[in-house]
């Protein structure tokens, strides 16, 4: 047995002759979705203009974490 990790670190046990399985993980269209969807509410929850945002705005969400790694929120 050996066990698999998909890009937000969660594994699977796969048993030993078994067929490969395709990694689950989005897509940059997805991924970029996810981080203009987080980005909006981020700014909304900031009380900002998400069609609007300053540099320092933009820092501030792309320093998040939550912005980092957006399969977290998938």
């Amino acid at each position: 047995m050996y066990i698999t990790q998909n890009q937000s670190g969660m594994g699977k046990i796969i048993p030993p002759n078994s067929e490969n399985i395709k990694d689950s993980s989005l897509n940059e269209n997805e991924l970029k979705d996810l981080r203009e969807k987080f980005k909006v509410q981020y700014a909304l929850s900031k009380g900002w203009d998400p069609n609007n945002l300053t540099q320092d705005q933009l820092n501030e969400i792309y320093l998040d974490k939550r912005w980092q790694t957006p399969l977290l929120l998938s």
